[in-house]
């Protein structure tokens, strides 16, 4: 688990607008790791429901006979972007807030990619 909270760590420095990430277990919402830099964002609570409209998200698709899963879920505020995706091969998700201000879908959705194989081999590593 160190290494997955490491692997928040380097994503928050490396994140323009960086507010707070964790990585979610997916049944129960429930968060293993997290990293924040703004102390008086719940981001437990926002992961939770981010997971459930991920879920949701799913029901949707499979609704139109697809095999196919969601990508992210992105929900914009006027302050904030916050992004929600399933970590492949695992029953995780991570979720990340960032400051809409000082950060830009393009750059986020970038280093998220970048950091999905990652965070795939450090979860598989840690269930195992």
């Amino acid at each position: 688990m160190e290494k997955i909270q490491q692997i928040l760590k380097n994503l928050s420095h490396e994140l323009p607008g960086y507010v707070a990430g964790a990585i979610v277990e997916g049944e129960e919402g429930l968060t293993v790791v997290e990293e924040r830099k703004v102390p008086d964002i719940d981001v437990q609570i926002s992961a939770a429901y981010s997971v459930e409209s991920l879920k949701f998200q799913e029901r949707i698709v499979s609704s139109l006979n697809s095999s196919d899963k969601p990508e992210f879920i992105l929900s914009i505020s006027n302050n904030y972007l916050i992004i929600t995706q399933p970590i492949n091969n695992s029953n995780f998700y991570l979720h990340i807030i960032t400051n809409r201000e000082k950060s830009s879908l393009g750059i986020i959705i970038a280093l998220l990619s970048r950091y999905e194989q990652i965070l795939n081999k450090a979860i598989s590593d840690w269930v195992l």
